[in-house]
């Protein structure tokens, strides 16, 4: 077959592709799709502040696609650095580059914000010590708190798990046989 490109056991022909793309190259598809998840975002939680039936609907549009689109997008980007970079290189800036605002966030956001929700809403948010406390059921077992001290920063700490396991998941499915499966779907 004349033309055609020999791929190493680790990599299929879409991602391959996708690593072969000039660095200047950028994916403005993505920009523009990130951004569009984003501005729906405002959408999501301005129906939160007040009780308008009829702006209902936006939260569960919003969940049946939003936040996996941006997971995907991480995932196509995670996969597209992964192949220019060591894993070792790749695990520890993407940890720091989710966790640093994480932690930033639950150290000096969260606090106002929880705060704030107690102003807004009249109902008193988690306490520092309720959230780090185990609480004891009536039935005399442990039980954890209510945990809400993440509030919107979930998806760091869930992006940073994932981040840890790319090299391995990204080395099981470019393994030769299940590469050759999911370009023969594509």
């Amino acid at each position: 077959m004349t033309g055609s490109k020999t791929f190493g056991p680790h990599q299929s022909a879409s991602a391959s592709t996708l690593a072969n793309m000039p660095r200047s190259e950028r994916l403005h598809y993505l920009d523009a799709l990130r951004s569009f998840c984003m501005l729906f975002g405002l959408f999501v939680h301005a129906t939160t502040l007040d009780n308008f039936r009829w702006l209902d609907s936006i939260p569960f549009i919003s969940d049946q696609f939003r936040m996996a689109t941006f997971f995907a997008a991480s995932a196509m980007l995670s996969i597209l650095i992964l192949q220019k970079r060591p894993a070792g290189s790749f695990v520890c800036k993407r940890l720091v580059m989710l966790l640093v605002p994480f932690i930033a966030g639950v150290l000096l956001l969260n606090p106002a914000t929880l705060w704030l929700i107690w102003q807004v809403r009249g109902s008193e948010p988690e306490s520092l010590r309720t959230i780090l406390s185990l609480s004891i059921s009536s039935d005399g077992l442990w039980k954890p708190a209510n945990l809400v001290w993440h509030l919107h920063l979930w998806f760091l700490f869930t992006l940073a798990v994932y981040a840890t396991l790319t090299p391995a998941l990204n080395r099981i499915i470019g393994s030769a046989r299940i590469s050759q499966s999911f370009d023969n779907l594509l």
